[in-house]
């Protein structure tokens, strides 16, 4: 699989939104909501099931790290 700079672009920006939107979260009743399950959504509408799950397996990388 070749990436572009535009797909590695898009990858990272949608990683980098899934890590900003997963700290706010909606209380619905008792129970808290993460919007980090949106920006998910999102990405994978957005760009499709391969570059979707590449920005969250670097999500997911990047939390690793810490």
């Amino acid at each position: 699989m070749k990436l572009k700079t535009r797909t590695i672009t898009h990858t990272a920006l949608f990683a980098a939104i899934i890590s900003v939107l997963s700290v706010i979260s909606v209380r619905i009743g008792t129970v808290p909501i993460s919007l980090g399950l949106l920006g998910v959504f999102i990405c994978a509408v957005s760009l499709g099931p391969v570059r979707s799950a590449l920005a969250v397996v670097i999500y997911l990388f990047i939390g690793a790290i810490g």
